[in-house]
């Protein structure tokens, strides 16, 4: 009797419990999904400026069995017309496993150059699409520690911490992107997730040989909410790995989204 007892009263405290599915967030894309960020960064002028850039959802497509959204990226404010990079972006996990590059020279689009990566692109290092590790908790604080991944010949230690954001830390960031004659989006309710990434390590040898500078540790800040498609805030820091000098590399808004009903 006590044992049923015990049963009954054990199955009723996890009733109680949340759902692990419904405080865990991934973003879900439909085709035709499409989102514009506004970023503040050194570009080839090496002077501070604002810079758009542009993400749609082409298709749906299968990369070694996995199903996978084709995302389109592009920046229509510092290359030329046709110049993107598509991403194939697993659906389970939003996981980028392939990347196709189509590049111009002299105005000309030149064959498109891809490459996979089984074990995906991720981290803070990457200079466009840095995608965290998800999915996102509404209750606990998720560190995915340390891991090394080895791309192109470099190593990358990468890590992920992720937790709910405090209003007023969002509220400050988003107000701060309220500029340029572009008021930026905001979560309209529910929670914000704040991501920090961090990635260490580069290309071999370590240290660099005289004259070159030291490997950088990157790290970005993220929030992500269940209202858009896309993080509403990101910031990108680079710090030396000898002095542990920080510097803010850029930081980016999102400013539209909508749906090209494809």
């Amino acid at each position: 009797m006590l044992k049923r007892t015990t049963a009954v009263v054990a199955l009723m405290m996890l009733a109680c419990l949340p759902s692990v599915g419904s405080a865990q967030y991934t973003p879900r894309w439909q085709v035709g999904d499409w989102w514009v960020i506004k970023t503040l960064g050194k570009f080839k002028s090496h002077n501070w400026g604002w810079r758009r850039h542009r993400y749609e959802v082409l298709r749906m497509e299968q990369v070694n069995g996995r199903d996978c959204y084709v995302l389109e990226s592009r920046d229509p404010d510092g290359r030329p017309q046709g110049v993107r990079e598509l991403y194939h972006i697993r659906t389970d996990s939003l996981l980028p496993i392939r990347l196709t590059h189509i590049w111009a020279q002299s105005n000309r689009l030149l064959p498109p150059a891809m490459n996979d990566y089984p074990e995906g692109i991720r981290g803070p290092e990457c200079p466009d699409l840095r995608l965290p590790c998800f999915p996102l908790d509404t209750v606990f604080v998720r560190d995915t520690m340390f891991t090394s991944q080895r791309r192109a010949g470099s190593y990358w230690d990468l890590r992920d911490v992720s937790r709910v954001a405090d209003s007023v830390a969002v509220r400050r960031l988003l107000d701060a992107g309220d500029s340029c004659r572009e008021r930026v989006l905001r979560p309209a309710g529910g929670p914000v997730y704040a991501v920090r990434s961090e990635a260490a390590g580069g290309p071999p040898p370590l240290p660099p040989p005289p004259g070159q500078p030291w490997p950088l540790v990157w790290q970005t800040c993220q929030l992500w909410c269940d209202t858009w498609p896309w993080c509403v805030y990101e910031e990108r820091i680079a710090i030396d790995n000898r002095s542990g000098t920080r510097r803010l590399s850029r930081r980016s808004w999102l400013i539209e989204v909508g749906h090209s009903g494809r």
